[in-house]
């Protein structure tokens, strides 16, 4: 049996909508304190995940709808791959990916401090409109640093798993403060934003789909020995 046979006979789908649902929507609705608005969960990869838009946030004053399915899937890589995650969990009244400073990427620039983490990838959600699958946003190549053939084995595991119409710096993450930019202007760990297309993030809808990109995201971690 394949992996993403596995996956979807662990009915990893049917579970993602459900943590979806509790872990996302149902608390995104809800402001909070900063000091509740970030889960972070440790792994033994050296490969850290962040979703700053898994819930519903505010970018200078207006409120914005969440990237759908980011957070879940970043729980889903540390529950299966052991990797380290960092997501927003509650509406805290800012934008992580958007605001200069905030708590969340004080929270992050923590856990790469005291982590041996060798790679961040910034988790995002796009329209279908764009016409690409995953967009790699590298601020045109600066944030890999001298790991360039991190994102050529990237792409590799995504198209291992059929995932084709991938693009490159259609949103560099160079423009406004991203969590991309920021890892890359304040640390030596590589980073790369990934923007996912709709198709991939409804596990309800497109069982296959979310459970393709699930693979080839945990293949592309299995490349990292696990830290000591």
């Amino acid at each position: 049996m394949g992996v993403v046979e596995d996956l979807l006979e662990q009915n990893i789908p049917k579970y993602a909508s459900e943590l979806e649902c509790a872990g996302f929507y149902v608390l995104g609705n809800f402001p909070a304190g900063v000091e509740e608005a970030f889960l972070y969960l440790p792994g033994q990869l050296p490969v850290l995940f962040s979703a700053p838009h898994a819930v519903r946030h505010m970018r200078q004053g207006k409120a914005k709808p969440s990237d759908t399915f980011t957070g879940t899937l970043a729980v889903l890589l540390n529950y299966l791959g052991s990797c380290n995650v960092l997501v927003n969990r509650r509406n805290y009244g800012g934008d992580p990916n958007f605001d200069r400073v905030c708590e969340y990427k004080q929270s992050l620039l923590n856990i790469l401090n005291e982590r041996c983490i060798e790679v961040v990838l910034d988790l995002h959600g796009a329209t279908e409109k764009h016409g690409f699958a995953i967009d790699a946003g590298t601020l045109r190549g600066r944030s890999l640093g001298d790991r360039p053939e991190l994102l050529l084995s990237l792409e590799d595991c995504l198209q291992s798993y059929g995932i084709t119409g991938l693009s490159r710096d259609y949103f560099p993450a160079a423009k406004q403060h991203t969590v991309t930019r920021f890892v890359c202007e304040n640390t030596d760990i590589p980073a790369i934003q990934l923007e996912i297309s709709r198709k991939y993030r409804r596990p309800y809808e497109k069982p296959a789909e979310f459970c393709r990109l699930l693979a080839a995201l945990l293949e592309f971690t299995s490349l990292f020995q696990r830290s000591q």
